[in-house]
C-alpha cells in the first residue's frame, strides 16, 4: 500500500449518502454516528467489527456466523472518523483513528506511523493509489467502502498488533509502493505516465531521485535501496526497481521529462 494521500486523477466520485446507506450504517454499525457540516458528512464513533481472513483463498468475511475454521477471526473496535466531502472529488473519503491507539503501537514498537500504513496527514492508507476505480467501477458505494476497505484496514492493524506481521501481501511504503504498482501494469499510455509522475510528486520523496529520470541516469540494481535498509535495491525491492526502469523508458518514449 502506498502511504501518500491517494489521488485518482480520473473518475469524479459522488459521496452522497442515500437513505438506504444511512439505514444500513445505523443497523450494521450502531455505535457510529453521522453528522453533516457545511462541506462534508462526518461518520464518527466506535467502529466495532468481526472479520476472518482466509489466506489460502485470499478472501475475507465480515461478521461470520458461528465460525469454526482455522483462519484468524478478529473481533475488535477502534475510535474512528470518516470524512466524506459533499462535493464531488477524485479522492476517496479520509479515515482517521482518533483514540491514538495505533500511534501508541507505533511508539511502543519504535516504528514511524507510516510503517503502519498511515499517510502523512495521519489518515489511513486504505489502498494503493491508482486502484480507486477497481474498487468502484460503477461509482462510489458507501457499503463497499466500509466493508471492503475500512474494516480490512483495521483488521490488519489488529492482526499486526497480535502477531507482529501483516495478514496479507502489501505494497511497500511511499514511493517504492508506487513503483511496484507501476511495474505490475502493462502498456502505459502517456496519460498513465503523467498520472504516475503526479502521484510521485505528491509522495514527498520524489525530489531525491527525480533528476535521475530527467537526465536519463537511472537507479542501478547495485544502488543502495531507497528504503534505507542498506541493502542493494535489486535484493531489497526488486519489483520497485523494475517499476523505476519501466517508468524511465516510458518517460523517454513519450518525451515527458519537462513535467518531472
Amino acid at each position: 500500500m502506498s502511504e501518500i494521500p491517494p489521488q485518482n486523477h480520473g473518475a469524479m466520485f459522488d459521496f452522497s449518502l442515500t437513505s438506504d446507506d444511512k439505514s444500513w450504517l445505523s443497523s450494521q454499525y450502531p455505535t457510529l454516528g453521522l453528522e453533516e457540516t457545511a462541506d462534508s458528512v462526518v461518520v464518527s464513533g466506535k467502529l466495532k467489527f468481526e472479520m476472518v481472513y482466509d489466506a489460502d483463498k485470499d478472501s475475507f468475511t465480515i461478521s461470520p456466523k458461528n465460525y469454526k475454521g482455522k483462519s484468524v477471526l478478529i473481533k475488535d473496535e477502534y475510535e474512528v472518523k470518516i470524512v466524506l466531502p459533499k462535493s464531488g472529488s477524485n479522492d476517496l473519503p479520509k479515515v482517521f483513528e482518533t483514540a491514538s491507539r495505533i500511534t501508541e503501537v507505533a511508539k511502543n514498537k519504535s516504528l514511524p506511523k507510516y510503517d503502519l500504513h498511515f499517510n502523512f496527514d495521519d489518515s489511513a492508507c486504505l489502498y494503493v493509489a491508482g486502484k480507486e476505480t477497481e474498487y468502484f467501477p460503477e461509482g462510489f458505494d458507501f457499503k463497499i467502502f466500509i466493508n471492503h476497505l475500512v474494516i480490512p484496514f483495521f483488521y490488519a492493524q489488529s492482526y499486526f498488533q497480535k502477531f507482529e506481521k501483516w495478514p496479507w501481501g502489501e505494497y511497500s511504503h511511499g514511493m517504492l509502493g508506487l513503483f511496484e504498482w507501476y511495474n505490475e501494469r502493462e502498456d502505459h499510455s502517456q496519460a498513465d505516465v503523467d498520472q504516475m509522475l503526479n502521484r510521485l510528486k505528491l509522495s514527498g520523496e520524489w525530489g531525491s531521485i527525480a533528476q535521475r529520470f530527467k537526465g536519463g541516469s537511472w537507479v542501478k540494481g547495485h544502488s543502495l535501496c531507497l528504503c534505507g535498509s542498506g541493502n542493494k535495491i535489486r535484493k531489497c525491492h526488486n519489483s520497485a526497481l523494475m517499476g523505476m526502469w519501466k517508468l524511465g523508458k516510458d518517460v523517454k518514449m513519450y518525451g515527458t521529462t519537462s513535467s518531472i
